[in-house]
């Protein structure tokens, strides 16, 4: 039998998604598109005479951070080494770079083998969307190509690297709402929520303070009562978002695991920063989820404002 691992051609993305909903991950409807402008060569597939057994993603942001997610393998073919020459065909891709890992929390002491750092953990919760009324003073805006390189900028903030050719997508592909609000120093937050194979997400929303947070939240939700909606905050700025504890939002289901990147200062202590890598919000409705990272060859520790 024939082996092999290849990059997936964009129309093959499709394949990778069915199986992540399959697992019970729900991507969002027009993630395939938006995955391909981050890093065209990012998904590899592996094939047994030349049948689809087993998908990675490894997403190059350049010479300085990369980001592992869409580990799966069809179970008739797990166990067998194939797993692991896809892993190890994904790790050399990126070569060099400080990588983030999407992961499942039960392969902890796994990732640890192969370098990882756990750095935190993430809580997602989903419920029917909440009514919140529109908030006092500024109101956010759709998020367009004129304000592109100040909400590029911010981006950069929380993200370990440059990813303009990913927002460009993500801002604008059909269904997905991007809401900026703006103030005398530029871009103040940034929320984006997509439809899903299940309800909407919302990833990322970066903003300067829990009100700002607030604001592009609740512009993000008008129509969409009956809708299924899912959010995922860093444990550690829970105590920020007070407005999160309602009755009706619940961690719906298992454990995963997620990752953010290299070092960098995140002003935590004025900042609200829901983990948004491209990769890290294709799960479905997370419990927990675990972020790890590692580093170049010197597997020094590190730490990292948002996935």
């Amino acid at each position: 039998m024939s082996f092999a691992i290849r990059s997936m051609a964009a129309d093959e993305i499709g394949l990778a998604l069915d199986w992540a909903a399959a697992e019970g991950w729900n991507p969002g409807i027009a993630d395939a598109a938006c995955f391909y402008a981050a890093d065209p060569g990012a998904f590899l597939v592996a094939t047994l005479d030349e049948a689809p057994i087993g998908c990675i993603s490894a997403t190059d942001y350049g010479a300085a951070f990369g980001f592992i997610g869409f580990y799966l393998m069809r179970p008739a073919f797990r166990g067998k080494g194939y797993g692991m020459a896809l892993w190890r065909a994904a790790m050399a891709r990126l070569q060099g770079r400080v990588i983030g890992l999407d992961g499942v929390v039960a392969q902890q002491a796994n990732y640890r083998k192969s370098g990882f750092t756990l750095l935190h953990r993430n809580i997602r919760f989903g419920a029917a969307a909440p009514l919140m009324p529109a908030l006092p003073g500024p109101q956010p805006i759709e998020a367009t190509a004129q304000h592109f390189q100040q909400i590029a900028a911010f981006d950069r903030r929380f993200f370990p690297s440059a990813r303009d050719a990913f927002l460009r997508q993500w801002l604008t592909a059909p269904g997905h709402v991007a809401l900026a609000l703006m103030g005398a120093g530029g871009v103040q937050a940034l929320g984006v929520l997509r439809p899903c194979r299940e309800g909407s997400k919302i990833g990322p929303l970066f903003a300067e303070t829990p009100e700002a947070a607030r604001g592009v939240f609740a512009a993000c939700l008008p129509g969409r009562r009956q809708v299924r909606f899912f959010w995922m905050y860093l444990n550690r700025i829970l105590t920020r978002l007070r407005w999160r504890r309602k009755p009706a939002w619940r961690p719906p289901l298992k454990p995963r695991a997620c990752m953010p990147g290299p070092r960098r200062t995140c002003p935590w202590r004025k900042s609200t920063a829901s983990p948004a890598s491209n990769w890290a919000e294709t799960h479905h409705g997370c419990t927990v989820r675990c972020s790890f990272s590692i580093a170049k060859p010197s597997r020094r520790a590190i730490a990292t404002a948002a996935a």
